[in-house]
């Protein structure tokens, strides 16, 4: 019997870590066992590094979506042949956003499968946004409707009219920002890849924009985490916050009748980021064919639209495959819509070797200029960005060229 190790990542348990799950399943038909090793989320990254530089490591892994370039321009991974896609239905049967951060386009090479897809929503109370007489279906259309909802709850009395991570290091506000970014005409990166966009005006408007809504957070709601902000909509303590595509297990959790039976849902403004999960078969993999075929078949069992389903429901995660996703157990039916136009209408980030160096940087920064403007919520937001984003455009302009 042929074996193969499969590396995911996760602070949680996940179901995949039990055979009888899907594996015993996929154990029975192809006569192949899999040995699952799960990694945190901090330790992953060094991890698949070091399988990059050392080897040694698992025949296939389930990584970050952005991980997949940086990976890919290591040399270190097998590509999935145009054949082996049209198995899986091809690329259609999935999520456009799902595929950009898997095929670099100068390449044509899918380097590898999407899995799983995430991406941040608005989260709002329709009662409150009624009593302040917004119309809930164009309240959050755009940036500017955005500012405009959120004005008249200020106005019509709501104490906590927005919630968002502040104070403490986040790493996902670039993932929100991007919203901001991408829906006022900029971007990060030119799509050669080769210099940056991110010090234009177009991004830095963006930009501004986004970190304009610090300016709604009340005195009492900063140094939240994350996590503080979707349990403090949860609980009725806000009118609006944004919460990623898995927040509505913080809300069943809590079970607020008030926040549940008035819940709003909406895809972001501006254009949607989309991220998630791919999953990549090591090109070390290749020196054991019998093992590579197991790895690939394993890539194609987890992608099936029934492992799809299985694994969104168990896991509170969101397919990757179009007809799967309308197969998936909402406990709040407001988020399938929203999440389906977000897929439909968002972006994944342009595949560059240095994105993941990139973010890093890019969260630091983030976290800089917040602190900065609530510091200092009078002041000027743009200077405040563009003093920070300048020497980061200079650095990475070297970089790129």
């Amino acid at each position: 019997m042929t074996e193969i190790t499969f590396s995911i990542y996760g602070d949680q348990a996940s179901p995949l870590e039990s055979p009888s799950f899907l594996l015993d399943e996929f154990k029975s038909r192809y006569r192949s066992a899999v040995n699952v090793e799960r990694m945190t989320w901090e330790e992953a990254w060094p991890k698949l590094l070091g399988y990059a530089i050392y080897g040694g490591g698992p025949h296939i892994s389930q990584i970050g979506a952005i991980w997949t370039s940086t990976l890919a321009s290591m040399n270190v991974l097998r590509p999935f042949t145009p054949r082996e896609i049209a198995y899986l239905g091809g690329i259609g049967a999935f999520y456009q956003p799902a595929w950009q951060n898997a095929i670099l386009t100068e390449q044509s090479k899918a380097w590898a499968i999407p899995f799983n897809t995430f991406t941040y929503l608005v989260l709002y109370r329709r009662d409150l946004l009624q009593q302040a007489g917004v119309d809930e279906k164009t309240a959050f259309g755009s940036a500017e409707a955005m500012n405009r909802t959120l004005e008249q709850l200020r106005t019509s009395g709501v104490a906590s009219p927005l919630l968002l991570p502040s104070g403490k290091p986040f790493r996902a506000r670039v993932h929100i920002m991007t919203s901001w970014v991408w829906g006022a005409g900029g971007d990060y990166v030119s799509d050669d890849g080769t210099h940056v966009l991110f010090n234009q005006p177009e991004a830095l408007a963006g930009i501004n924009t986004f970190f304009d809504l610090y300016r709604y957070l009340s005195p009492g709601d900063y140094n939240l985490t994350y996590e503080e902000c979707i349990q403090r909509f949860a609980t009725g303590n806000t009118a609006v916050t944004i919460g990623g595509s898995s927040s509505r297990a913080t809300l069943k959790q809590w079970n607020n009748p008030n926040v549940l039976d008035n819940l709003g849902v909406a895809a972001m403004p501006g254009v949607p980021w989309v991220g998630g999960a791919n999953l990549i078969i090591w090109k070390e993999a290749q020196m054991h064919p019998d093992k590579e075929k197991i790895a690939v078949s394993l890539a194609n069992f987890l992608v099936t639209s029934t492992a799809q389903v299985k694994c969104a429901n168990a896991q509170n995660i969101i397919p990757a495959k179009t007809d799967a996703l309308a197969q998936v157990q909402f406990e709040s039916p407001q988020f399938s819509p929203a999440i389906h136009q977000s897929l439909m209408n968002g972006r994944a980030y342009k595949p560059v070797p240095i994105w993941v160096r990139m973010l890093n940087e890019f969260r630091h920064v983030c976290d800089t200029i917040t602190a900065d403007i609530l510091a200092k919520p009078a002041g000027d937001s743009y200077t405040i960005i563009a003093d920070q984003f300048s020497p980061l455009a200079q650095r990475f302009s070297l970089m790129l060229s």
